[in-house]
């Protein structure tokens, strides 16, 4: 079990989203969207990260914590 998920969800993000969202959300390379303004719930942040969408891939080898950890830590980069 991960002790804190957003520490859990930063070190995922640092090794998978952040090339193209940057480290802020705001990168926006090849087209990735600003994570800092989301408008998803969580439940569709799974489903998106989980199937990819236009250039973002799927990530299928991430485990439900994993994703739940990531979800909490996008969550922190919100304006």
């Amino acid at each position: 079990s991960i002790a804190d998920p957003t520490v859990a969800g930063k070190l995922i993000y640092t090794n998978t989203c952040v090339r193209c969202h940057g480290t802020d959300g705001k990168l926006g390379l090849s087209g990735a969207k600003d994570l800092s303004a989301t408008k998803l719930t969580a439940e569709e942040q799974k489903i998106q990260i989980r199937n990819g969408k236009n250039s973002m891939p799927a990530y299928k080898d991430l485990t439900d914590e994993q994703v739940d950890a990531l979800v909490k830590y996008i969550a922190t980069l919100k304006q």
